[in-house]
């Protein structure tokens, strides 16, 4: 019985998308964004631009008695990216093309970067200058109270990079308010990820859920791994992979645990899997030992 409870999680299915997310309570986000009160958000448009789309695009239609109806455009990232000026140019410009209405464009960085990160797109060539300007958030330099305080449920899981995020109590409010809105409980995971990065492990994972397996079916886990976002996360899957063996086998083989600091975060990953149906530790070494000869 265990065996099939474990099996059921480890296929469990989860959106953990930033459409998703920001979908939740899409009118407060658009007016923390653009500062528009009279704003209201209608549909998030579908993203069309595969070619250069990503799954943490985000296009809000918007409603303002005091601007017209216009379009945010939302590019959510992990890191810093030197050629996020350019995308943004093609954003931008694709999307008001598409939807023949004003484009306000955003960046948001979710991890802190030394360098700052550009606030616009300026070339020149033969007496031509293209422009192209887009609003910046750095998630690190809100507050944590502050953003907990407020109605802007697309950010809780953010809360322990932000300011003042790393409090216990602080990262505790941010967890029951997520478990409080079943739209929101699936992001558990993904905030336990986040605070991972400012928190010791062991810390997040007395507090909250860590399931792997969750957070890799989701849209975020490409996208983690695209932009190299590993301060905490090949920690958090060799304690992951670690819990997963002593909770099925005792205490773990010392020579296995030596391999599995040699993995990927995606070979732990197919690990954890085979350690939920395997039939004793023997299966999981022969199992590492294949992984590590090829």
């Amino acid at each position: 019985m265990q065996r099939e409870a474990r099996r059921t999680i480890m296929t469990k299915k989860a959106d953990i998308s930033s459409k998703r997310l920001i979908g939740i309570a899409p009118t407060p986000w658009a007016c923390w964004l653009t500062g528009d009160a009279t704003g209201e958000a209608g549909d998030l448009l579908a993203n069309e631009l595969q070619f250069i789309g990503r799954a943490t695009d985000v296009v809000i239609k918007v409603r303002s008695p005091r601007f017209g109806d216009y379009l945010i455009a939302n590019e959510i990232q992990f890191r810093v990216d030197p050629e996020m000026p350019r995308r943004m140019r093609s954003y931008a410009g694709l999307v008001e093309e598409r939807h023949r209405l004003p484009v306000y464009p955003v960046v948001i960085n979710i991890m802190e970067a030394a360098a700052p990160s550009p606030s616009e797109y300026r070339t020149a060539f033969m007496g031509f200058e293209a422009v192209q300007q887009y609003r910046v958030i750095n998630l690190w330099e809100l507050d944590a109270a502050v953003v907990l305080a407020g109605n802007l449920p697309a950010l809780l899981p953010f809360i322990p990079i932000m300011r003042g995020g790393d409090n216990i109590d602080i990262v505790k409010q941010a967890l029951y308010a997520l478990r409080s809105d079943p739209e929101l409980a699936d992001f558990e995971e993904f905030m336990a990820f986040i605070a991972g990065n400012v928190l010791p492990i062991e810390t997040v994972r007395s507090i909250m859920r860590w399931d792997m397996a969750i957070l890799r079916e989701s849209p975020w886990y490409n996208e983690i791994l695209q932009e190299g976002v590993d301060i905490g996360f090949e920690n958090a899957m060799l304690s992951t992979t670690s819990d997963a063996l002593q909770r099925r086998f005792g205490q773990p083989n010392p020579a296995l645990v030596a391999q599995l600091k040699q993995l990927s975060p995606n070979q732990l990953q197919d690990v954890i899997e085979v350690i939920y149906t395997a039939a004793s530790q023997q299966v999981v070494i022969t199992y590492v030992d294949r992984l590590l000869s090829h």
